[in-house]
């Protein structure tokens, strides 16, 4: 991130540039047991959800 000033903000100045404050952190209001059924499903690869995307696919 570069702010208008061309500085790149790093440590908590980056989090108050960003304004991301506790909303980020603040878990979601799913069940730990519905998270890790969305999580850890059988069959998907570690890298599930994400998939490489080659051309032609």
């Amino acid at each position: 991130m570069y702010l208008s000033d061309g500085q790149v903000p790093r440590g908590d100045a980056l989090w108050s540039a960003a304004s991301a404050g506790n909303s980020i952190s603040t878990p979601a209001s799913l069940l730990l047991d519905t998270y890790e059924a969305l999580r850890d499903q059988s069959g998907s690869p570690a890298t599930f959800p994400a998939r490489n995307m080659l051309p032609g696919q």
